[in-house]
């Protein structure tokens, strides 16, 4: 029988019909929900983080049957998993988008995401740690620490989510505990505090010692259901040793890291013996929820071997809502705002995803930090200063949706109704005494590849650029726009997450559409400053005749940090400022930063978009309100800024990405030569792991494409690699030239 899954949910772009293999999960609601806790302070929302194939969904599966949620264990091998259930993500055998469950587990309510680890669909991640408390990062016992593995254990520690660590695969020949602990430390920086030690690694494991209990854990029955402790004294001696050993260490670790662990440990004289568990274990706790360490568990989710006790380790170690610091949000001044995270707050909540559903429109899913949404509010989106009415909230189960009531403080759920919200906005209700708060958004990463895009006819465009605007809102790391000569591009994070756009206009939108070649995304940025005061009459024929109108601007034009973004700064005198109307000044500051937005997609001079430029205007020429448009400032904006850029020495910047290759001693030699000589790579470390060299690298994004063929037969197909966006770098002279010729056929 099935004991109790809370709900099941995909965080997913289109809700299709689900085969059989889904009724699996326990969808009725009314039952449901009496069977997992509402205690705040016994939720525990987590993320499940790791590189791609190290083990993510089939952990999770694991979790849902232990947890009696689902009474058959699917695999992604054979394509029947529950938190994997869209077409592509079975076909390709990973997973696209977050999919999130929520399941009891020793009296706790615990909500699982569980991620994509592949670099084309980092926004799933980023959206996802956004809105979670904790995260278990899972590491492939073989590989290690990969690639990937520093992009979402990055994007963690910028949320400050503490993690617990789960390395996978210890029954694959090769696995090494020691190996992937030192991996740890030296990609990440992070202090790993196994708790678990095993007695063995490759085809021959089956057992590790708990080393806070100082059992001897085994996995029995069909599935690794039945979890056999044993005592230690039933081993040898070395195992005892080992266990004391390792148990000793793990207390001087948390000595180091914990003021009360130390004082035991110096009231006791050293002796461990007379630490009891409980002492310990809070000691992990305190120390993860500060993120000064990491707590390693140790297992093989595919043979159903240590899912239990990385659930057990989510309860112990993992904050609830509750024990994270409050959020801080920004009140309509720009002051920074504790906000309350219990059910007695003002609502503050979080849209961390849009989704567009052919039924039921625009369905909002949203974090709750404080207070309480109910079903029918009047909500105020504090990010766009729009109001909308909520129609509906919902609780989901894959593509089944059943409405409740109200949202608390700590839960996750979905919002019908609403018209114009994007990923990042912040919800507050819509009455007087409500703040108008915002959160923190969430960060896309920059797209890096574009194509072209056409419509079967040209009668579909009109349908087909309102479908890419969905999509677009639905997903902040995918872009579209339209050139001048009225071609549409789109631009993503690489080819797979390109096709898997093209792959839903033709499947969910039904427009079938083309796709062009594959190029990279180039940006614009200044490196010298520069500035004018310019002034502009412009004669607009009328209805009546020709009308005058007049503005005038005082703009400086400078480069900012590399990877800081575009700023706009208005640092008018106090006069102006008082011989305005404020209505009146506001919409020619608002015109003057429409302009520069238009500006900087419009690109200086080169043609590409502009990035890290910072603009002050210090000075408006005003007449009047009929004589002085906000429109007039807005055009002369545009003027001005492409007028400097060409006067500030503009550049091209290309995207640099971070790869990390695999090759045998045999190949070395070729494939380093073709990094360094025909791809403009820069070498920065090549290892040796086993009888494998890894070669670290940051190569230009254009010499990648098309390398998966060219490496295969430089190493006859004993090499791979991993590959990340890293920032975007600028173009030498030499391949400016290149590029221009390329991009822009001259």
């Amino acid at each position: 029988m099935l004991k109790g899954l809370t709900s099941t949910f995909r965080l997913s772009q289109a809700f299709p019909s689900l085969n059989s293999v889904h009724h699996r999960c326990f969808s009725t609601f009314s039952n449901i929900n009496k069977k997992v806790t509402s205690e705040l302070n016994k939720y525990r929302n987590i993320g499940i983080i790791a590189h791609v194939d190290a083990g993510k969904t089939t952990t999770c599966e694991r979790m849902l049957y232990y947890s009696g949620s689902i009474n058959r264990i699917g695999e992604v091998h054979k394509g029947d998993t529950v938190m994997d259930y869209l077409k592509l993500e079975r076909e390709r055998g990973i997973t696209i988008g977050a999919a999130t469950v929520t399941i009891p587990w020793n009296e706790h309510r615990i909500n699982i995401v569980d991620t994509p680890g592949h670099v084309d669909f980092t926004v799933e991640v980023e959206r996802s740690v956004r809105v979670m408390d904790g995260s278990v990062a899972i590491f492939d016992a073989v590989a290690g620490v990969q690639a990937q593995s520093i992009t979402v254990w990055n994007q963690s520690e910028r949320y400050k989510v503490p993690r617990i660590a789960f390395v996978n695969k210890m029954d694959r020949e090769g696995a090494t505990m020691e190996k992937t602990l030192k991996m740890m430390v030296d990609r990440l920086q992070t202090v790993p505090i196994p708790i678990q030690y095993p007695v063995s690694a490759g085809p021959s494991f089956e057992y590790v010692i708990d080393l806070i209990d100082q059992k001897v854990l085994s996995w029995n029955g069909e599935k690794g259901e039945v979890i056999e402790r044993q005592e230690l004294s039933e081993f040898g001696s070395e195992i005892r040793d080992k266990a004391f050993e390792k148990r000793n260490e793990l207390i001087q670790k948390l000595s180091d890291m914990d003021e009360e662990m130390l004082q035991l440990y110096l009231e006791n004289d050293g002796d461990i013996e007379k630490i009891n568990n409980t002492q310990i274990k809070q000691a992990l706790r305190r120390v993860t929820m500060q993120m000064k360490g990491v707590p390693v568990l140790f297992g093989s989710s595919l043979q159903n071997k240590g899912v239990q006790q990385v659930l057990d380790g989510v309860v112990d170690y993992l904050p609830s809502p509750i024990d994270r610091d409050p959020p801080v949000a920004k009140d309509p001044q720009g002051k920074s705002v504790v906000v309350d995270s219990t059910t007695k707050g003002n609502l503050v909540a979080l849209a961390f995803k849009v989704v567009h559903d052919k039924k039921r429109g625009l369905i909002v899913y949203t974090r709750v930090y404080s207070g309480i949404l109910k079903s029918g509010s009047n909500i105020y989106n504090s990010t766009r200063k729009q109001k909308e009415r909520l129609n509906k909230l919902m609780q989901v189960s894959a593509n089944e949706m059943e409405e409740i009531t109200e949202l608390k403080a700590g839960d996750i759920g979905a919002l019908l109704g609403l018209k114009n919200v994007c990923t990042g906005d912040t919800l507050v209700l819509d009455n007087e005494k409500a703040p108008k708060l915002v959160l923190k958004g969430i960060q896309a990463p920059p797209p890096v590849f574009f194509c072209t895009l056409e419509a079967e006819s040209e009668g579909e465009i009109p349908e087909l650029l309102n479908i890419l605007a969905i999509v677009q809102k639905e997903d902040p790391s995918f872009q579209f726009q339209v050139t001048d000569d009225q071609q549409i591009l789109i631009s993503g994070m690489g080819e797979l997450h390109l096709e898997i756009i093209k792959d839903r206009l033709d499947n969910h939108f039904k427009i079938n559409t083309r796709m062009g070649k594959m190029q990279v995304s180039y940006k614009g940025t200044i490196t010298c400053p520069v500035g004018e005061h310019i002034q502009q009459s412009f004669d607009v024929q009328t209805g009546s005749g020709v009308k005058s109108f007049f503005s005038g601007i005082s703009i400086n034009l400078e480069p900012n940090q590399p990877g800081a973004g575009n700023e706009i700064v208005f640092n008018l005198d106090q006069e102006l400022i008082d011989s305005m109307e404020k209505f009146v000044l506001d919409r020619i500051k608002d015109a003057i930063t429409e302009g520069l937005e238009s500006a900087f997609q419009r690109g200086l001079p080169l043609g590409f978009p502009v990035v890290d430029t910072k603009v002050t205007i210090d000075k408006i020429n005003y007449i009047s309100e009929t004589e002085s448009p906000a429109a007039a400032f807005r055009t002369s904006t545009i003027k001005a800024f492409l007028k400097l850029g060409e006067m500030a020495h503009p550049v091209i910047l290309e995207p640099m990405m971070k790869i990390e290759l695999s090759v045998d001693e045999k190949y070395l030699g070729g494939v380093l030569s073709d990094l360094s000589r025909q791809r403009r790579a820069t070498i920065n470390e090549v290892g040796m792991e086993k009888n494998v060299h890894i070669i670290s690298a940051v190569v230009p994004l254009k010499e990648m494409i098309g390398y998966a063929t060219q490496l295969r037969s430089l190493s006859s197909g004993n090499a791979s690699f991993n590959m990340e966006f890293l920032n975007y770098g600028q173009v030498s002279n030499n391949e400016k030239e290149k590029v221009l010729k390329e991009i822009r056929g001259y």
